[in-house]
């Protein structure tokens, strides 16, 4: 029966071994995926600021002089046209220096740096298609997948140890005196 049950804890720990890598090794994926994803929404936005700032020169005015002459109209239809163009500009700022920062980090941080600067609405739309791909940074989230799964696993395994150990008797101590 020991042999059983160490040959399924081998089995059950190299499946978890396996799967946590393929888990991991979808974190670099992701982030490649969102940050095409991201160029292409940049790409857009720029377009948009190039088209505010088109316009705020033909009123020999700067972007933000332009906008916030509409956002301080009176009139509700400059006052809305606006907070879209001011909304378009703070888009355009936080696509740049969020691709800015992916570009940038290393691998350890790239994750850290993707859930700062993650927009959840882009991820959303961008049809994300889990996938493999072959790098360095790839190996080393494999290899922290593994172990983290091995570390969960046995983690688990010393856990139902304790829980479930056969606690030998108390020797009680006579008082002698």
């Amino acid at each position: 029966m020991k042999i059983l049950g160490r040959l399924l804890r081998n089995i059950f720990d190299r499946l978890i071994a396996v799967t946590f890598a393929l888990l991991f090794l979808q974190a670099p994926h992701l982030v490649h995926q969102y940050t095409v994803a991201l160029s292409g929404a940049l790409y857009e936005s720029k377009k948009t600021v190039k088209s505010i700032r088109a316009s705020a020169r033909l009123n020999h005015k700067t972007v933000d002089e332009f906008i916030q002459k509409h956002l301080q109209s009176t009139d509700p239809d400059f006052t809305a046209s606006g907070k879209v163009m001011s909304d378009a500009v703070e888009r355009y700022r936080n696509y740049k220096e969020s691709l800015k920062r992916l570009k940038e980090a290393g691998i350890i941080s790239k994750p850290f740096i993707f859930l700062s600067v993650v927009d959840w609405a882009l991820v959303r739309e961008m049809n994300y298609k889990p996938g493999l791909s072959l790098s360095i940074e790839d190996a080393i989230y494999a290899i922290a997948g593994i172990i983290a799964g091995l570390l969960l696993f046995h983690g688990f395994i010393y856990l139902l140890k304790l829980l479930f150990r056969k606690r030998k008797p108390n020797s009680q101590k006579s008082d002698i005196s």
